[in-house]
């Protein structure tokens, strides 16, 4: 063998570990095949809680892959998690190609812990990340009658609700409740909610003492020019964790005086029966009650006008067991009716023409309807 041979074969082995070198540092920056199972978590504790979560990590290289998780906590100033509330079994672990391994994350709060929400990185890779998010929370010591106001509001009326709080705790609660709007998001930017506290407008006293029941008032008095969804809420104590809300969810509309106008056709001599449903009105934990649905309907043959007879009405409802507020204080009663819907079915008294016809529809008290045409039997 030549000196020029030795450097030739020196030459090929050094790029032989050269390329190795390269797909060693590739893999070092995460383009190892693994699948964390799941990717996110999420996860309520009280201060001295704790809670076990399951991560499964599967190696789909060829070849065995080494792991040893990194625990890293959110960087942004608020958060309140130490790593050392968090603990991984196993700490390191080879998984053979094509094998999966289960890593247990232990997450323990301490009784003293500050009440907020953070976020844990537990990183396998550089690239191959579990989001755990954390919310750390104590129970209100005020218990509201009615947690949600979900409601069908119509443009320009005024609308009253009352909630009553009780005090749980064994000393007076402060509240000074204020109206917090949810942001609205469109393709030009945010946008002005519909409703404001000049048109939402609460009345509640400065405190509730131990063991009493106080009444907030709550008053809606909806601009007549405003349509669209409404979403918010009431914070009862915002200088503390805002462990005392009042949800809000609000669809204004508006009654409409023309009527909706559909044009159909059909080509032989049938009957036509006509079926109209209101929208399924949710009003969770609502104590007010909203006139009936109704539909004035008309419609048009070829030949004039043509009388239709209501052949039935169905009333469908749903109702739930008011488990979840277990102190009954205030107008909370066993069952909650949660929605009502009303369909009513038309029927022609002669049978229909061939020919083009038009159907009319104006509702009235609900900000939509379905409906369907049916022709012959």
């Amino acid at each position: 063998m030549n000196r020029y041979t030795s450097i030739g074969i020196a030459i090929l082995v050094l790029g032989i570990f050269t390329v190795i070198g390269i797909i060693a540092s590739a893999q070092d920056q995460g383009d190892t095949k693994l699948d964390i199972i799941p990717q996110y978590g999420n996860i309520r504790l009280q201060p001295g809680e704790s809670k076990e979560i399951m991560v499964t990590v599967k190696n789909n290289e060829n070849q065995p892959v080494s792991i040893k998780p990194n625990i890293t906590t959110s960087s942004y100033d608020t958060s309140i998690i130490e790593t050392d509330w968090v603990a991984i079994e196993p700490t390191t672990a080879d998984i053979p190609a094509g094998e999966s391994v289960r890593f247990i994350i232990n997450v323990s709060v301490p009784k003293d812990a500050a009440i907020g929400n953070s976020n844990v990185q537990i990183a396998f890779t550089d690239t191959h990340i579990f989001q755990l998010s954390v919310d750390i929370w104590k129970p209100s010591n005020l218990q509201i009658s009615m947690p949600y106001i979900n409601d069908q509001l119509e443009a320009g009326k005024v609308y009253d609700y009352e909630i009553n709080v009780k005090n749980v705790g064994n000393s007076a609660v402060e509240i000074s409740p204020i109206l917090v709007n949810d942001m609205y998001y469109g393709p030009y930017g945010t946008t002005t909610p519909i409703l404001t506290d000049k048109s939402i407008i609460i009345t509640a006293p400065d405190s509730i003492p131990a063991g009493s029941i106080e009444t907030i008032n709550v008053r809606v008095d909806v601009p007549a020019d405003v349509r669209g969804y409404y979403n918010g809420y009431i914070d009862l104590r915002p200088d503390t964790s805002g462990d005392a809300k009042i949800m809000l969810a609000f669809n204004v509309w508006k009654q409409p005086t023309e009527p909706f106008v559909n044009i159909f056709s059909i080509g032989n001599l049938a009957p036509i029966t006509i079926e109209i449903s209101s929208y399924y009105n949710s009003y969770p934990y609502l104590i007010t009650k909203r006139e009936e649905p109704s539909f004035d309907t008309n419609i048009v043959g070829p030949n004039g006008d043509v009388e239709l007879d209501i052949t039935k009405t169905v009333i469908k409802g749903n109702v739930n067991m008011a488990s979840d507020i277990s102190w009954g204080i205030g107008n909370m009663a066993e069952y909650q009716e949660m929605g009502t819907q009303h369909i009513v079915t038309y029927r022609t008294r002669t049978d229909g023409s061939p020919g083009e016809w038009k159907l009319d529809i104006l509702p009235h008290n609900t900000p939509g309807f379905d409906y369907s045409i049916t022709i012959g039997e």
